[in-house]
């Protein structure tokens, strides 16, 4: 378990100084963050994402960012995550404060990302797939699906400028396929949506003043008016305040949830809200935005069916709500508690980060039998040594840790690697040609930075330290020793128990149980893991 520090985002729609919910996380989330009053604290980002890496704190103090972390203890991510994400933290943990509305947009799946980023990689960065989770904090707006035939046809018999751009055939085949069939139903939908869509700016610019001038002459007329002005505001003449028409208008109180997958059009609108997706920068708009709008795309992908899209969590025990969407890449466990008391929760085959959004109290790991040290330690075999006729010297500077202080070895066999007031990492050719083991002991003294020495009357036939931490020594006719300073360093450091308060944010790795022991008689947090863990796993 790893403490950690968060990204924060300052976008334009995010709420104002302490109005923020992430504002109210940062002083433990990202320390030495000051919020100010007249900034905008959009989004707290917990992930390895490159626009905004979450970086581990070591219970020695050392810092370094959590993609590193990952890459050089893989084990830590869980058997069956690597077996289908590779050593990759597949998802994207975030908290949103939104004061001003987001783009409508959708995200494509995982076949259209690859040809899209083949075709356009300037604009499509990657090839994953980008479905989302939002579950909210307090009240939360959003638009999100399509509205069913009937309720389009409401609005638009109602709202000439509306009816106008549609056309009267396409309005007379909304009213005539109210009660059809669901997929004749979105055939109509993408016929009316893509004739608003194809408009020229300037009707659109046009029919949207004439709907104002409508809305505000009947306002007891119109129970859009008040979306409608808002949106109005904020995006003067953008299609997207007629394409609210079109879609569902959802407030989700406090815990209530929407699944966002491929190729559903969405906008979050207002209220504070907990997200998680899957890593990737792939987004579609439809409008609501200054940037680009890829009609085309847009319009073959979409997913006209119309839908609600709300996802309703299982309740698994007192005061646990698993948020299991219908994707491997991540689901979300809200932990609600009303009385102090010790919590258990199990161990799971999924690397995990818990936030804590409310509350305080003690969170530990068990000090015993941790996951197989031989996979922590990193490789250590026997092999037939490497000849050459010059050892390698190269020091190395692993990711956020100190430089490697001294490397050597004696003639007895025994070598010694030494940070600068650091551990050390020591052992026995003799001993492991037979074990295949090392020994972790502490450095007797700081040796000069840079220093590298081999002390032996039979020379070392090769020495490697690589710059990701990588390590081998080998002696002729002797096994060759290797391993991963770095890694072997950090394996050590974890915490096994951490004080929290609101805002705290923790890695955990797989296969450990936790135990919340509560100082607070209120405790909110929530806990984002990979979905593909066994059934049952990850209970109370």
């Amino acid at each position: 378990m790893f403490k950690l520090i968060c990204a924060i985002q300052k976008y334009h729609w995010g709420k104002q100084g302490r109005c923020s919910e992430v504002a109210h996380l940062l002083p433990i989330a990202a320390p030495g963050v000051q919020v100010s009053p007249s900034e905008r604290y959009a989004e707290l980002w917990m992930g390895c994402h490159t626009n905004g890496p979450s970086m581990v704190v070591y219970a020695n103090g050392v810092v370094a960012p959590l993609r590193d972390h990952i890459k050089y203890n893989p084990v830590g991510l869980g058997m069956s995550v690597q077996t289908k994400f590779g050593s990759n933290l597949p998802f994207l943990f975030k908290v949103l404060s939104v004061d001003s509305s987001l783009s409508i947009q959708a995200h494509p799946n995982k076949q259209l990302a690859i040809e899209l980023h083949r075709s356009r990689p300037n604009i499509y960065k990657d090839t994953n797939h980008k479905p989302e989770l939002c579950i909210a904090l307090t009240k939360f707006g959003a638009l999100c699906g399509f509205k069913t035939v009937f309720e389009i046809w409401h609005s638009v018999r109602r709202i000439d400028p509306l009816a106008d751009i549609i056309g009267a055939a396409l309005v007379a085949e909304l009213e005539a396929t109210c009660k059809a069939p669901i997929r004749r139903q979105a055939a109509t939908i993408k016929r009316a949506f893509t004739r608003l869509m194809r408009t020229t700016q300037d009707t659109i610019e046009s029919k949207l003043k004439e709907v104002h001038s409508l809305f505000t002459s009947n306002p007891k007329s119109f129970p859009e008016l008040g979306l409608f002005f808002r949106l109005y505001e904020q995006f003067p003449g953008d299609v997207g305040c007629f394409a609210m028409f079109f879609l569902n208008h959802t407030e989700l109180l406090p815990g209530e949830s929407l699944y966002l997958g491929p190729n559903v059009p969405h906008s979050y609108l207002y209220g504070d809200c907990i997200e998680c997706m899957a890593n990737s920068d792939n987004v579609i708009r439809a409008g609501l935005t200054p940037k680009l709008k890829d009609i085309d795309t847009l319009l073959g992908m979409l997913d006209f069916v119309p839908g609600t899209h709300k996802l309703v969590p299982k309740q698994e025990g007192k005061g646990l709500s698993y948020y299991r969407p219908p994707v491997n890449d991540f689901a979300v466990l809200k932990i609600a508690r009303t009385e102090k008391e010790t919590l258990k929760l199990t161990a799971m085959d999924s690397a995990s980060i818990l936030l804590v959004v409310q509350g305080s109290g003690t969170v530990s790991v068990p000090s015993g039998k941790r996951a197989s040290r031989s996979l922590l330690m990193g490789d250590r075999r026997s092999e037939s040594p490497k000849r050459s006729t010059s050892p390698t010297h190269r020091a190395v500077s692993p990711p956020s840790s100190p430089r490697l202080a001294s490397m050597s070895s004696t003639n007895n066999g025994r070598w010694t690697l030494s940070m600068p007031g650091k551990s050390s990492m020591s052992g026995s050719f003799h001993k492991e040609s037979a074990s295949s083991s090392s020994d972790f002991v502490t450095s007797a003294s700081a040796l000069p930075a840079n220093s590298m020495t081999a002390r032996s009357r039979a020379p070392l036939s090769y020495t490697d330290v690589k710059d990701d931490g990588h390590w081998s020594i080998s002696m002729p006719g002797k096994a060759t020793s290797s391993g991963n300073m770095y890694r072997d360093r950090i394996a050590s450091e974890h915490q096994m128990s951490s004080e929290f308060s609101k805002g705290s944010v923790f890695y955990i790795e797989a296969n450990h149980p936790v135990t919340l022991t509560l100082r607070s008689s209120n405790l909110l947090a929530f806990r984002a893991f990979t979905n593909n863990i066994p059934v049952g796993m990850g209970g109370h």
